[in-house]
């Protein structure tokens, strides 16, 4: 009988130091299994740095086992211009992020800042700087816009900043400049601004040519006529009529 409970004595010793090993050997994981290698996939307008800052918020060391615990238990960080993330731990000091972006076609200005939106003319984001190769549009403003509504435009005919009057675009103007600003990057024009006049015409700024579109109708194939254009202009300064076709079936280009 002695025996037994000494034997059992025993097993119950080299459980708690088994435990106690466990317990030992996971702190110091947690401690020292810090990542090192991190491969990010999948970015446009944000930048690795960005994601990683997110990821390692208020985790210095950037431990694996708290961005596992947060990722898993706590939820995904909300992070500016990504509509969602996957993380792969591949090993205790390395982990690989695919970024899946939000949609952004181009932004417009209003007292907030500037409100970026996607192809339907959602709000994504509001941020106080211009992200590099998006499309401007100029000539309108939004005000009382929140993320994630749709925005509804408007046309100052003063001073392009809503302190004179104005004019509201109606829907189909507004998809008008949603389809354009997505054609536009299907094209790959380098457009640095849409601008949109008092009169609700159109026109578009590539390079040093000014391109007249008109009220936005046929503007498919008129982008599509562009794209063969643009390349014979190049960089030569002036004004290419599109509004509508000459006499001879042809666009006119003013040099200036």
């Amino acid at each position: 009988m002695k025996k037994r409970n000494k034997n059992h004595k025993v097993a119950i010793n080299i459980i708690i130091i088994a435990i106690a090993l466990f317990f030992l050997v996971l702190c110091l994981a947690y401690k020292f299994c810090n990542v090192n290698v991190i491969n990010v996939y999948g970015l446009k307008n944000q930048t690795e740095e960005g994601i990683i800052s997110y990821l390692f918020t208020d985790n210095d060391e950037r431990s694996v086992f708290k961005l596992y615990a947060r990722y898993k238990l706590m939820g995904k960080e909300d992070i500016p211009f990504v509509e969602d993330y996957e993380i792969t731990f591949d090993s205790f000091t390395s982990i690989s992020v695919q970024v899946y972006e939000k949609s952004i076609i181009g932004y417009v200005e209003n007292e907030d800042g500037y409100w970026y939106f996607d192809r339907e003319g959602y709000a994504v984001e509001c941020f106080d700087y211009v992200i590099e190769d998006t499309i401007k549009i100029e000539g309108m403003y939004t005000s009382g816009i929140s993320l994630n509504s749709k925005l509804s435009m408007v046309v100052s005919t003063s001073d392009g900043v809503g302190t004179g009057s104005i004019e509201a675009l109606d829907e189909d103007m507004c998809e008008t400049i949603f389809n354009m600003c997505q054609l536009i990057l299907n094209f790959e024009f380098d457009v640095s601004a849409v601008m949109v006049a008092e009169n609700m015409e159109f026109s578009l700024e590539i390079g040093q040519v000014v391109v007249l579109l008109g009220d936005g109708d046929d503007i498919n194939q008129k982008l599509s006529d562009l794209k063969n254009i643009i390349e014979v202009l190049e960089d030569t300064p002036g004004t290419l009529n599109m509004r509508e076709l000459s006499a001879d079936g042809s666009y006119v280009f003013t040099a200036s």
